[in-house]
């Protein structure tokens, strides 16, 4: 059951789970610019790059609710729910489909890779942009390619939400599902899957595996 929320601006995701960054700018139209994010990959020349590729930049922090420091994502492929929307909001936990598949990420908790793949979890930023300005209104479209917050602080200013019909939306910064009212700051994160919850994943002090390391330190206590 879960227990609360907690802001992506005070969590920070541990770096470097993927490798070490290959690209250290920005793509010309943003991190979820229609040339690149959220695209078909059954068409090779439509990825842009590599799944597997990862993206290392400064995040100024330029807004109010944002954190100034290094920021990190991963280019992969979204698995959605079976073709069904768990989570409205587009700020969503995912983990990867298959422990030899770390790129192929999805938010169903049984279509998953074991709870080893906790450590891998990665966020799914949304879907589109419009005239150059990321707008996140909703989840990936099933099978596309795309960008995931990796490492790092959260890029707030990279990622403005929306209000849009029945999506909660954010403006500014989101948040997080904790599965258990008791995370501090200054404690690991580990991502736990909720089997019986439409939200798919959560945020926990502790993991549901011995064995499954933590994504990241929460920055302050959850709300």
């Amino acid at each position: 059951m879960t227990a609360s929320t907690i802001a992506g601006v005070e969590i920070v995701l541990k770096r470097n789970r993927f490798g070490h960054p290959g690209l250290e700018t920005y793509p010309a139209d943003g991190i979820l610019g229609a040339s690149h994010h959220n695209v078909d990959g059954s068409t090779p020349t439509k990825r842009k790059y590599r799944v597997g590729t990862v993206l290392k930049a400064w995040h100024p922090g330029n807004t109010a609710s944002s954190v100034a420091g290094y920021t990190e994502f991963v280019y992969g492929i979204f698995d959605q729910n079976n073709g069904t929307k768990l989570d409205p909001d587009p700020n969503v936990i995912v983990i990867p489909t298959a422990i030899d598949d770390l790129f192929t990420f999805t938010d169903d908790v049984n279509d998953c890779a074991s709870l080893a793949a906790a450590a891998f979890a990665v966020v799914m930023l949304g879907a589109i942009a419009t005239n150059g300005t990321p707008i996140a209104t909703g989840l990936m479209t099933d099978t596309y390619y795309g960008w995931f917050w990796s490492g790092g602080v959260y890029p707030t200013d990279f990622v403005t939400y929306s209000v849009s019909g029945s999506e909660s939306g954010f403006t500014g910064t989101s948040t997080f599902i904790t599965a258990v009212d008791t995370i501090v700051a200054g404690s690991s994160v580990y991502v736990v899957g909720q089997a019986a919850s439409a939200e798919g994943f959560a945020l926990s002090l502790n993991p549901q595996d011995a064995s499954v390391v933590s994504v990241g330190m929460a920055l302050a206590a959850d709300d």
